[in-house]
């Protein structure tokens, strides 16, 4: 059977030959009929990664099917067809069967949806005191948090003095957090920055504190908060 420039099956008799719907709609040809045996059902909110489809025919001489996926035209298709990673939202399969004579002019079809995978960290928050007084010769911010699992954290810092555009980092380490609240500490990654930070208090110079908290949860899913903190001598 030939296919026109369109992808639609036509009868190789030469000349003008009259479309195939044309022989279909008075008995002079029989259509397969094409049905979808398994995948999401029409409707079905499925995750990514799940999509598969199966298929079948009635032809019983030199069947083949046409698919499409999201309206695009149709091609050529096997079952089981798996498609490529489809993105969150909604989508739309069809497939219809030819064999020598015909093609199915009313394809079997299914619309559905996949959801937008949950990346988040359950019930995850982190706060600090806006203000963090700093007593002695020793630096630490405190930051509390919880998530609704078990986590792993790490706060990191960058602190800025007053007339200074260098940041000095802080950083408090990994630790593991259990489904509660914890809290983690954080220093100067040096003893340099510590004793100027120090200095800058003991002048009564502005000393500011960016914090980035963020949690790992067992399926590897990550969050973060941001958090602002001025330093203040104790």
């Amino acid at each position: 059977m030939a296919i026109d420039s369109a992808g639609r099956p036509v009868l190789a008799m030469g000349g003008n030959s009259p479309d195939i719907e044309h022989f279909i709609a008075r008995g002079v040809l029989s259509a397969p009929e094409t049905s979808i045996t398994s995948g999401p059902t029409d409707g079905a909110t499925v995750e990514a990664g799940s999509v598969q489809f199966t298929f079948a025919s009635t032809a019983e001489v030199g069947e083949s099917f046409r698919c499409s996926l999201d309206g695009a035209a149709f091609a050529a298709c096997s079952s089981p067809l798996l498609p490529p990673p489809l993105a969150p939202g909604s989508h739309s399969f069809a497939v219809r069967a030819l064999d020598e004579d015909a093609v199915d002019l009313t394809p079997a079809s299914r619309t559905f949806t996949v959801a937008t995978p949950d990346t988040g960290v359950d019930g995850f928050f982190a706060k600090a005191k806006r203000k963090q007084k700093q007593k002695g010769k020793k630096i630490r911010l405190e930051v509390k948090l919880g998530a609704g699992e078990d986590v792993r954290a790490v706060a990191k810092a960058e602190v800025k003095l007053e007339g200074s555009k260098k940041k000095r980092p802080m950083t408090s380490g990994s630790k593991d957090i259990a489904s509660q609240e914890g809290a983690l500490k954080l220093k100067p990654k040096k003893k340099s920055d510590e004793r100027k930070i120090v200095k800058a208090l003991k002048r009564d110079d502005k000393v500011k504190a960016k914090i980035t908290v963020t949690v790992t949860d067992a399926a590897g899913n990550e969050a973060s908060k941001k958090l602002d903190v001025k330093l203040v001598r104790g």
